[in-house]
């Protein structure tokens, strides 16, 4: 398989792809390959460290008066290997712990689920102080060899030059950004997009509890590299494209392309081996 991505009539700028065949039935190392063979190959971590960052600001309120963002934290501790750590914070005007560095095993999960409900749902919604916070969290796991935050909120920040995630990002930490109570507002998908992709994250668009598995289960499959994940940075000239190659087993069950871009337009596409193009109707 390949995803063909083409710049329209815009200036030339960075165009961030990510590929990503989410959870297959059968675990497998991720490789690559074809034009992506300078890439390392992922290596399963020893450790796994995830920091969950969770809105607890009085727009949530409004946004998740059921507290699904509990309930994705209980998801994302079921779906962590025993012997993972994990930490949790809550931002508003400020970042508040939510539990302290834990390690995760069946008997530390019913406590962290619990104190995982202490919300509030007061105050501003400041991003900076949530990516303070999870900063901090991540200094803290020294023993673990990957890392990961995992960011919910409703995308709705006090202001939107925040700039707190980029050192997350550059120390090669993906974020991964969890919308909830965002249906119809695409200026919210859109920051919470932003933030993932900048990170080699992914966004995720929550709706309900039952989803939560599933999204958990794609985001912990590709940290311990039980399925493939190619994530490439390009610029693309005004008129031009670029094929990025990637396979798909038979034993996966789906895949997914995220494309990202700050200026102009740009086209994706996918195409199969013998260079014609999937469409809706031909998935």
């Amino acid at each position: 398989m390949t995803a063909r991505v083409s710049a329209g009539n815009s200036n030339t700028a960075a165009r961030h792809l990510s590929l990503a065949p989410p959870a297959a039935s059968a675990k497998r190392r991720s490789r690559g390959g074809g034009a992506h063979s300078s890439l390392a190959p992922c290596t399963a971590p020893s450790r796994l460290g995830v920091t969950f960052v969770t809105d607890d600001s009085g727009s949530m309120e409004v946004s998740d008066p059921a507290h699904l963002r509990a309930q994705a934290i209980a998801a994302g501790l079921d779906q962590l290997p025993d012997g993972s750590l994990a930490a949790g914070t809550t931002f508003s005007d400020f970042s508040l712990p939510l539990f302290p560095l834990t390690t995760v095993d069946p008997t530390t999960r019913p406590r962290l689920k619990e104190e995982a409900k202490d919300l509030f749902d007061y105050g501003g919604t400041d991003y900076d102080e949530a990516f303070f916070g999870a900063e901090t969290a991540l200094d803290e796991m020294t023993t673990a060899d990957r890392k990961a935050v995992v960011f919910l909120s409703d995308g709705a920040p006090n202001y939107t030059d925040f700039a707190a995630d980029k050192p997350i990002a550059a120390r090669g930490v993906p974020i991964y950004t969890i919308g909830i109570g965002i249906s119809g507002n695409p200026e919210a998908a859109s920051i919470l997009t932003r933030i993932a992709a900048s990170s080699g994250g992914q966004f995720y668009d929550a709706t309900s509890g039952g989803q939560l598995q599933s999204i958990f289960s794609r985001i912990i499959s590709v940290l311990t590299c039980d399925s493939q994940n190619i994530s490439e940075q390009i610029t693309l000239a005004p008129g031009t494209s670029r094929t990025i190659p990637f396979s798909v087993d038979p034993s996966d069950r789906e895949f997914r392309a995220l494309a990202s871009w700050s200026v102009g337009k740009v086209t994706v596409t996918a195409q199969r081996p013998n260079a014609t193009t999937m469409t809706p109707g031909t998935l």
